[in-house]
C-alpha cells in the first residue's frame, strides 16, 4: 500500500474569515474570540451551547471542523463538516468544507494504512485498532471510493475472519458495478490501448498529460457521454498508453479534482472473493468472481486460466468453449483469448484444433513465450495420439507395419516451437523444455541435436531450484538411459538418491 498525496489544486490555511461579530449571540463571539487566541476546548465549548441553542447555525459547525482539523480530531472534523455543508453557509464557506473533507479522506487513508503497516509487523491490536477507524472514517465520507472495503477485507482476511472478509469484499464489488458495468456495455476493459478506446468511444472532451516522479507519462482523458462525465487513466507502456482505470459519472457534488482524481481498477479483492468461495466449496459462487475478473481483465492470464480451470472441474467444458469463443469474436486480437482457447482445446486432447487455435495467437504476437511451448506440446501431444493408434494396430495385427513418417512431421514441428521458445527469455534456461526437446531428437535419430540439447541441460544443473532438482534428475536419467551412458546415469542417480 502506498500513501497518497492530497489531490486537491489548494487547501485553505490559516485563520478563517468569519462573519463580522454584529449579528452574533453571545456564545458564538466568545467561541470566535477563542479560537482567535488558540484557545480551542474553550471555542469547542461554547460552540456546542451555541448549537444547542440554535442547531441550523453552519457557521459554528464551520468553526468546529476548523477546531478539530487543528487538533487532528478527524472524526469528529468530518461529522462537523458533514453538518456544516448540509447548513446554510456562504460558498466559500462551502467549498471550504468541501476542501476539508478531502483533505480528511487523506489522512484517513494514509494514517490508516500506516496503522495497517503497523499490525502486520507487529500483530499488536492496537493498530489494527487505528486501521479500522481510519478505514471506517475514508468509507464514512466518500462511500463510492472503494479502497477502504479493500484494505479491510484484507485486514479481516489476516486476522483470520472469512465472514467480515467476504462482506467487505463483496461490499467492494457492489460499489464497483456502475463502473464494471459501464465498462462492458461500452466495449473498454482493463489494459486496453488508448487508441483502440478512442475507437470504440470517440474523440475525448479535453485531456490531460502528467509526469510521475519517476518519468513516466500519464494521461487522463474526460468524456461527456449522455451528459454523464467519464474519466480514464492511462500509463505508458512502451509505444502505447494502456487503460488502469476509470470513473463514470462520479457525484457532482465533490470537488472537481476529487470528481478526476486518478482511480486504478482493482480486481484484487475479486480475485480474494473467487478464492474464498472456491476454499468454502462454493463453487459456483467463485465461479461467479473469476468470471467478473475475466470481464474486467480479458488479456490476463491468470483470469482465463483460473476461469477455463474451474469450468473443467465443474464439469461445464461446453461453458467454458463457450466463454473463450466469444471472447475472441467479440476481441479478435486478444492474443490472451486464443492462447487460452487452444489450452482448453489441449486439455481436451483436441489437439489439432488446439494447434489452430495457438498459431492465431502467433499471428498476434509470433513471440508469445507461453504459446510457442504450448503449441510445441500440442504437437508433441498429436504424434503421441498417432503412435498409439500404430501400437494398437500392431498389438491387433502382428503383420501391421507401423509408417513412422506418419508422426515424424509432428515431432519436427513440435521440436521447431520448443527450440523458439527457448530463444525467449521465459525458456532459454527451462530444463523441462530441453528434456522434451532431448525426447524428441532421440526418437527422430538427430544425434547432433541431441548432443547440443544435452550440453545445454548439464550446464544449467546449478541453476535449478532445489525444490525442482528431483524433476531435475529424472529428466538426465531418462536421456543418459536412451544414450545407454551408464557411468553418468550412475552419478545422477546418486544425486537424485541424497536429495
Amino acid at each position: 500500500m502506498k500513501k497518497i498525496a492530497l489531490s486537491i489544486l489548494m487547501l485553505i490555511v490559516g485563520t478563517i474569515a468569519f462573519q463580522g461579530f454584529q449579528c452574533a449571540s453571545r456564545n458564538m463571539t466568545t467561541a470566535k474570540v477563542a479560537y482567535n487566541n488558540r484557545d480551542y476546548d474553550k471555542s469547542i465549548e461554547y460552540l456546542k451551547m451555541e448549537l444547542a441553542a440554535n442547531p441550523a447555525n453552519g457557521e459554528a459547525y464551520v468553526l468546529l471542523t476548523e477546531i478539530y482539523m487543528t487538533k487532528n480530531e478527524f472524526a469528529l472534523a468530518a461529522e462537523s463538516a458533514q453538518k456544516a455543508l448540509k447548513s446554510n453557509i456562504d460558498e466559500t464557506q462551502r467549498n471550504t468544507m468541501k476542501i476539508r473533507m478531502n483533505q480528511i479522506w487523506v489522512e484517513a487513508y494514509n494514517r490508516g494504512v500506516e496503522s495497517y503497516s503497523k499490525y502486520l509487523e507487529t500483530k499488536e491490536k492496537v493498530h489494527i485498532d487505528k486501521a479500522m477507524a481510519y478505514f471506517d472514517l475514508g468509507i464514512s465520507i466518500r462511500p463510492e471510493i472503494t479502497d477502504f472495503y479493500n484494505f479491510k477485507g484484507s485486514a479481516y482476511e489476516v486476522m483470520g475472519d472469512t465472514l467480515k472478509a467476504l462482506q467487505q469484499y463483496e461490499l467492494f464489488v457492489e460499489k464497483s458495478m456502475p463502473d464494471i458495468t459501464f465498462a462492458k456495455n461500452n466495449g473498454f476493459y482493463y489494459d486496453m490501448t488508448r487508441r483502440t478506446v478512442n475507437e470504440k468511444l470517440g474523440k475525448p472532451k479535453d485531456s490531460q498529460v502528467k509526469s510521475t516522479p519517476k518519468g513516466d507519462t500519464t494521461i487522463i482523458d474526460h468524456f461527456v457521454i449522455n451528459d454523464k462525465d467519464l474519466y480514464l487513466f492511462y500509463d505508458q507502456d512502451k509505444a502505447n498508453f494502456m487503460l488502469k482505470g476509470w470513473r463514470h459519472d462520479p457525484p457532482m457534488e465533490r470537488l472537481e479534482v476529487e470528481r478526476s482524481q486518478r482511480f486504478n481498477m482493482n480486481t484484487t479483492p475479486i480475485r480474494a472473493l473467487a478464492q474464498l468461495h472456491y476454499v468454502r466449496k462454493e463453487f459456483d459462487a467463485s465461479l461467479k468472481y473469476i468470471q467478473l475478473f475475466a470481464q474486467i481483465e480479458p488479456t490476463n492470464p491468470e483470469a482465463n486460466t483460473s476461469l477455463v480451470a474451474l469450468y473443467q472441474e465443474l464439469g461445464k467444458t461446453d461453458d467454458a468453449l463457450k466463454s473463450v469463443e466469444e471472447l475472441t469474436k467479440s476481441d479478435p486480437k486478444n492474443k490472451y483469448a486464443w492462447a487460452q482457447y487452444g489450452d482448453l482445446l489441449q486439455n481436451m486432447s483436441r489437439y489439432q484444433e488446439s494447434i489452430q487455435k495457438y498459431e492465431k495467437a502467433l499471428e498476434i504476437d509470433p513471440n508469445y513465450e507461453f504459446v510457442l511451448r504450448n503449441i510445441a506440446s500440442a504437437y508433441k501431444n498429436l504424434a503421441g495420439d498417432v503412435q498409439r493408434k500404430q501400437q494398437e494396430k500392431i498389438e491387433a495385427d502382428s503383420k501391421y507395419q507401423p509408417d513412422y513418417e506418419e508422426y515424424f512431421p509432428h515431432l519436427r514441428k513440435s521440436a521447431e516451437y520448443f527450440s523458439r521458445a527457448m530463444k525467449t527469455s521465459e525458456f532459454a534456461s527451462d530444463f523441462q523444455v530441453m528434456g522434451e526437446l532431448a525426447n524428441i531428437y532421440t526418437v527422430l535419430d538427430q544425434a547432433n541435436e541431441l548432443k547440443q540439447i544435452l550440453n545445454k541441460l548439464e550446464a544449467i544443473e546449478s541453476t535449478v531450484p532445489k525444490n525442482k532438482r528431483d524433476q531435475y534428475y529424472l529428466i538426465l536419467m531418462k536421456i543418459y538411459g536412451d544414450l545407454k551412458e551408464s557411468q553418468k546415469l550412475q552419478e545422477v542417480r546418486a544425486k537424485y538418491d541424497n536429495l
